[in-house]
């Protein structure tokens, strides 16, 4: 096995951050960084979940990271308005011109929890119990690269979900639509809990 192409290594937060999920226009790798930062302590000695060890600064939101693909430019960090401070799932992104890059998110409007995925003696240790959390929006983010800054943001529907797809033949290239697992606006979602 050879290696066709390598992308150099740029670094990321000053602290350990949850990078999650990603996708690729022409141009760029596009990941999100979430607003979450690490204080190990507690989940070293099992005192709450990995998850429940992180975070959030105060006016921190989750940034978008625009990776060039080629061998030249630096990463650029595109921090996202407020009040996103989660974006985990990456819909699709593309190029749009040579100056700007759109990406879809799915972002929440605060922290999420994920303490219905931990036992219940991990629970009742902590004192975790699910509750509703923000919900998933689908979004749409233009960001201008050299800037280094979100220039429109666009709810992309009414429709709460997570987990999203577009099809193979769109991915990295303008899309009309998106599949992902939601509910009726109304009714709660797991693992909103916070």
């Amino acid at each position: 096995c050879a290696v066709v192409a390598q992308t150099p290594f740029h670094r990321l937060a000053a602290s350990p951050v949850i990078v999650h999920d990603q996708r690729a226009t022409p141009r760029f790798y596009v990941a999100t960084e979430q607003s979450l930062r690490l204080a190990a302590g507690k989940a070293i000695w099992g005192a709450s979940t990995i998850y429940d060890s992180f975070r959030t600064p105060p006016g921190a939101t989750a940034t978008i990271l625009l990776c060039p693909r080629g061998r030249e430019g630096a990463l650029v960090r595109v921090p996202l308005p407020a009040p996103f401070e989660v974006a985990f799932h990456v819909i699709n992104a593309f190029d749009e011109g040579p100056d700007r890059v759109v990406v879809d998110l799915v972002v929440y409007g605060g922290r999420i929890g994920f303490s219905a995925a931990g036992s219940k003696a991990l629970r009742d240790r902590t004192g975790a119990h699910p509750s509703d959390g923000p919900t998933p929006t689908p979004t749409r983010f233009v960001v201008d690269v050299a800037a280094g800054r979100v220039v429109e943001t666009k709810k992309l529907g009414d429709s709460p979900g997570e987990a999203p797809e577009v099809s193979d033949s769109v991915m990295g290239a303008p899309s009309r639509f998106a599949y992902f697992p939601t509910t009726r606006p109304e009714a709660d979602l797991p693992d909103r809990g916070g």
